[in-house]
């Protein structure tokens, strides 16, 4: 018998969701933004419109239905990027 590796498998599916999801956005915008169906004639709005909808769903996975935990590795990293910050700033500052 097979042995499935079920990380891998929901990381795959992950994958094809997130390239599935990607692939309409696209083709919507070319809907709203094309002169002969929808002619929406701001697409910085509507870049931003999608970005905070996007925003407000991770927000929502992740605080309130608690997709993903977070992880040790999160915070380092976060950390890491905040140090990084503060010695390019000081940097710039004491030049």
């Amino acid at each position: 018998m097979m042995m499935v590796n079920k990380p891998l498998v929901l990381t795959y599916l992950y994958l094809l969701i997130y390239v599935l999801l990607s692939s309409g956005v696209i083709l919507y915008n070319k809907w709203v933004l094309s002169p002969k169906y929808f002619n929406f004639p701001l697409p910085i709005t509507l870049t931003m419109i999608h970005m905070g909808f996007s925003g407000a769903v991770a927000f929502f996975l992740i605080r309130v239905f608690k997709v993903q935990l977070p992880t040790l590795s999160n915070f380092v990293l976060l950390e890491i990027s905040q140090l990084l910050w503060e010695s390019q700033n000081s940097q710039l500052i004491h030049g």
